[in-house]
């Protein structure tokens, strides 16, 4: 998946970047829709970037991983959540991204 995003996808291919593959654990039984579903948390900095980033395992109930956001909100602070689904398999980043360049 990474080597398509470096060649096919704008933003990714017109600037080098890093990129991570992480293994993440699934609770649960994955059906068969092959969904999955994982909370973000972060914060936001004073130049708009995201700080802080965290993740948690991946769910393959929706209302289990309701619960878990739940419960991350109480335990970790963070001043934005995300809950998010991702089809196994499927690339999800397709619009790529634009670097903007501040004044020096």
């Amino acid at each position: 998946m990474a080597e398509h995003y470096l060649s096919a996808v704008p933003g990714f291919r017109d600037y080098p970047c890093t990129w991570e593959i992480t293994e993440k654990t699934v609770i649960g039984t994955i059906g068969l829709s092959r969904k999955v579903h994982m909370i973000w948390g972060w914060d936001e900095g004073a130049d708009g970037n995201e700080t802080g980033i965290w993740s948690s395992h991946c769910y393959a109930d929706v209302a289990a991983a309701r619960r878990a956001l739940a419960d991350a909100k109480q335990r970790i602070r963070r001043q934005i959540w995300s809950l998010d689904t991702y089809q196994i398999g499927q690339c999800h980043w397709t619009e790529g991204f634009v670097r903007i360049f501040g004044p020096e």
